[in-house]
């Protein structure tokens, strides 16, 4: 069986980020199959520009699932290329 990870209910959110530079830039739900959807993902900036994709913490503060890197990179595309609609750029040269 190949999974084929879908990005659901993308929504955009600006987060403070962390001390070390890391910010939320998007909430989502990942349907990993017909039968599986993964639901409250966090889309999160690194410091150096690149994405990385979280599932949601448990209430003890773990992970609620552990990914194989490759599908967690796969994810994190996914989901930075359907964000990138959704982003104003602000152009700071002078028209």
């Amino acid at each position: 069986m190949q999974l084929e990870p879908r990005v659901q209910c993308l929504r955009a959110v600006e987060e403070t980020p962390s001390p070390q530079g890391f910010r939320c830039v998007a909430r989502f739900n990942v349907e990993i199959g017909p039968d599986l959807t993964l639901q409250g993902f966090r889309l999160v900036r690194t410091p150096t520009g690149t994405h990385q994709a979280y599932p949601p913490d448990t209430k003890d503060g773990s992970r609620s699932a552990a990914l194989a890197p490759a599908l967690r990179d796969l994810i994190a595309d996914l989901a930075a290329i359907a964000l990138e609609p959704s982003i104003v750029h602000h152009s700071t040269v002078a028209a």
